[in-house]
């Protein structure tokens, strides 16, 4: 049965503490079986956004995984079970949500071994069809037993959405109607075990491989205006320029060697690299940050450097920035923390060392380390950070994941048009500290007890331009699908985005 307005629908979990008014208003939706995904989307699109899981049950051969759908009707209100379920397709590895057409609505895509396939709710009618690729095979050479996974595959690329779909070897480059514009010789880094035979029994398989597709970036590399896609491995860097006609030619227009693994770190595969793209400075062309870990399990070595592009290209071999951590593992993300419309940086360090493993076995936690670099013009970043931050987050040795959900400076819960630090107190609460002020990220601003294990992601749920957000469990079966709709009341918020009624 359908329930009432967002006052008497919501079930509220937990009351004030002291006083600290709840940010949200929460309401759970049943999810039997284990819970893979979860978003915000409006599906039949009718302007109001609706909710979407995954579902999985069972193990291989006699597993099921399921997709469902809730629409929100114009009262703000849900059905406590979905208004419509189907199977995912059996050998899909990864999903999308994305419009390939004009017409109002999100679709869900799917990607297969030799198509994508498109789902349509529009008008709560559901209707399929099959973008088929031609040639070799994608990435997707089976189902994933596990789950599956938001694979980013509809990028804009200057004149509208595109589709980047991962190939063995190739990035294949589709139309929004599935024509083919390019099969791209982006790279991948593989590498095989294969049991030796006669010998000790001790893999389950006769062939087992590990298979790496670049990570893709997409900016103006060489200054024509025109997006271009960028491919990064822990080896290599490789640039295929957007031509005048909107194609790309199959070879890349410029290779990097980015030298930053030892023949030692191959070896013992401890080693690597990321690259972000992004554009620091703000002229247009894109930048590139390179992180690379080095070093054993116990004497890692962080180096992060920063090149700007000049001329159409980057120096690989000089630097504009460089910093190293010694004994850590450190995390990138590039972020306008303050939305001035310039990126900071952001570094998550965690330490290790014999002291750091022997205290996160005691105490059940992992210590990280956060700083927030400011843009710089002539170096990208500043060498000081302007905010540093010391967080302890929990660990689940059982599940061998964390104990709540991880921590965020990706969103902006108060409306105010800068980001803010959210955190699970556990799995115990939900937190929200404030980017703005005299001690942003520090102060917290919103507390409220709740089950936060698992993962958070966030949307816009009732159009009162505020962010709201969903907490789903991947490894507790038949957890509730937790819904927090934002009340409006942080420190902050503007007015207009302050709800009137429901309260």
């Amino acid at each position: 049965m359908r329930s009432g307005l967002w006052a008497l629908m919501a079930t509220l979990l937990a009351a004030p503490t002291g006083a600290e008014e709840p940010p949200f208003r929460l309401f759970e939706l049943a999810s039997p079986g284990r819970t893979a995904a979860a978003g915000f989307a409006d599906f039949d699109g009718d302007g109001r956004t609706d909710l979407y899981s995954v579902s999985l049950s069972g193990i291989p051969p006699r597993s099921h995984r399921e997709l469902r759908v809730y629409f929100q009707d114009p009262g703000g209100t849900f059905r406590t079970s979905p208004d419509w379920s189907g199977p995912i397709e059996p050998d899909s590895a990864a999903y999308d949500v994305a419009a390939l057409d004009d017409e109002p609505g999100l679709e869900f895509l799917q990607l297969r071994r030799h198509s994508i396939s498109v789902l349509s709710l529009r008008g709560r009618a559901a209707q399929r069809r099959e973008l088929v690729i031609p040639g070799d095979p994608t990435a997707a050479v089976g189902a994933d037993e596990r789950g599956i996974d938001h694979l980013h595959m509809a990028r804009d690329l200057g004149d509208g959405l595109r589709l980047l779909v991962p190939g063995l070897g190739e990035c294949i480059v589709l139309e929004r109607d599935g024509a083919l514009v390019a099969r791209l010789a982006a790279g991948q880094r593989a590498n095989y075990f294969i049991p030796k035979r006669p010998g000790p029994l001790l893999s389950e398989s006769e062939f087992e491989s590990y298979f790496d597709f670049p990570r893709i970036e997409v900016g103006d590399a060489n200054g024509d205006g025109r997006p271009d896609l960028l491919f990064a491995s822990r080896h290599e860097l490789r640039v295929f320029h957007q031509t005048a006609s909107g194609g790309f030619e199959p070879l890349a227009d410029q290779k990097f060697a980015l030298g930053r693994l030892t023949e030692k770190d191959l070896i013992r595969g401890s080693g690597n690299v990321r690259v972000v793209a992004s554009d620091i400075n703000g002229n247009g062309l894109v930048d590139l940050i390179v992180t690379s870990t080095t070093g054993g399990l116990m004497s890692p070595r962080s180096e992060t450097t920063v090149h700007l592009n000049r001329d159409g290209s980057w120096n690989l071999a000089v630097s504009d920035r460089d910093s190293v951590l010694e004994n850590s593992w450190s995390a990138l993300q590039i972020v306008d923390i303050d939305g001035d419309a310039r990126p900071e940086l952001i570094e998550a360090r965690m330490p290790l060392s014999i002291l750091e493993l022997v205290e996160t076995l005691i105490t059940q936690e992992i210590d990280i380390e956060i700083s927030i670099y400011r843009a710089e013009p002539k170096r990208g970043f500043a060498m000081q950070p302007t905010v540093k931050l010391d967080m302890h987050t929990e660990i689940d040795f059982e599940t061998t994941s964390l104990r709540g959900f991880a921590p965020s400076i990706d969103v902006d819960l108060n409306g105010d048009g800068g980001r803010d630090r959210v955190t699970s107190a556990g799995g115990d609460a939900i937190e929200v500290y404030l980017g703005s002020g005299e001690k942003p990220f520090q102060v917290r601003a919103g507390h409220q007890p709740l089950d936060s294990h698992g993962s958070i992601r966030f949307g816009d749920l009732d159009g009162d331009e505020l962010t709201d957000a969903l907490i789903f469990s991947k490894d507790r079966p038949d957890t509730p699908i937790r819904v927090l709709v934002n009340r409006g009341v942080l420190p902050g918020t503007p007015p207009r985005a302050v709800l009137t009624s429901g309260d």
